[in-house]
């Protein structure tokens, strides 16, 4: 065998940890607190399914040519409250922003799963399995019901019909055939006169809500404004939404305002 590791205690379950490649990690074990310098052993573990899931399946992308904007590779699990407290169940989610077919990178993600050594390891001993999010291009039918579900709940479904909707770019998260999210890009000035350039329609389900997928969404959308030949973009945001176009370098452009029926809005906008 070859020397791999060495974890040297530093006091407080605390190690330094040194690799043969040469470089040093602290790592904490025992009990959590946000003052720890380190990472815990068992999400460590983790940290190396992600990172050798993400640079396979880049790797493999490459080699079957297919052009991908984003790559995130997320890892949910479910740990046993009962001691050796293991992983019971992992979830290995690919969330890739590409017009590349979709059958195609499903076939990068099986591949993925046979060949990165860290997965085939771990499917020995624990339950894991693999989830593809696919942020994409869309048609703007296949985005109604999603929209009707969680922006006009309770409403007739014709209440989804906005004037330019068909002309619009659309673009969505496909999950197993089905839009978990979506985003219109509009042709529409706003009343500050700024660009032509709308974002309309954002709506992310539950499955993926808190995940990031939504900033793939509006980065697709933003990609497509540049490539037009846009500087900016803007949004009739609902009350409860700025904080997160702010963190995506939205700013505000008009005071709060009621829509009848949906709500408080403020506009926003964003330089590009």
């Amino acid at each position: 065998m070859d020397r791999i590791v060495t974890a040297n205690s530093v006091g407080s379950s605390t190690f330094e940890v040194s690799t043969r490649s040469g470089h040093l990690v602290t790592v904490t074990a025992g009990a959590r607190s946000d003052a720890d310098p380190g990472p815990a052993p068992m999400e460590l573990l983790l940290v190396s399914l992600a990172t050798c899931a993400a640079a396979t399946i880049e790797s493999i992308l490459d080699k079957m040519r297919l052009d991908v904007a984003d790559l995130q590779v997320a890892v949910d699990a479910t740990r046993s409250p009962a001691t050796p407290k293991v992983w019971t169940d992992i979830a290995l989610r690919y969330h890739i922003r590409s017009e590349a077919p979709i059958d195609r990178l499903e076939r990068a993600v099986a591949l993925t799963a046979r060949t990165c050594s860290v997965s085939v390891m771990l499917a020995q001993a624990t339950s894991l399995t693999d989830e593809l999010y696919v942020i994409t291009q869309v048609d703007e039918g296949s985005t109604v019901d999603l929209r009707h579900r969680l922006l006009r709940s309770g409403m007739p479904r014709s209440s989804v019909s906005m004037s330019g909707a068909e002309d619009a770019v659309w673009f969505g998260v496909v999950h197993d055939g089905a839009i978990e999210g979506t985003v219109g890009l509009f042709v529409e000035a706003s009343p500050e006169g700024d660009s032509g350039h709308r974002l309309r329609a954002m709506a992310t389900s539950e499955l993926i809500r808190g995940a990031g997928l939504g900033k793939l969404l509006v980065a697709a959308l933003c990609d497509r404004v540049i490539s037009d030949g846009g500087t900016s973009v803007w949004a009739a945001a609902r009350s409860s939404a700025v904080g997160f176009y702010s963190k995506l370098g939205f700013e505000t452009t008009s005071e709060e305002y009621e829509v009848e029926g949906i709500g408080p809005h403020i506009r926003m906008r964003r330089a590009l």
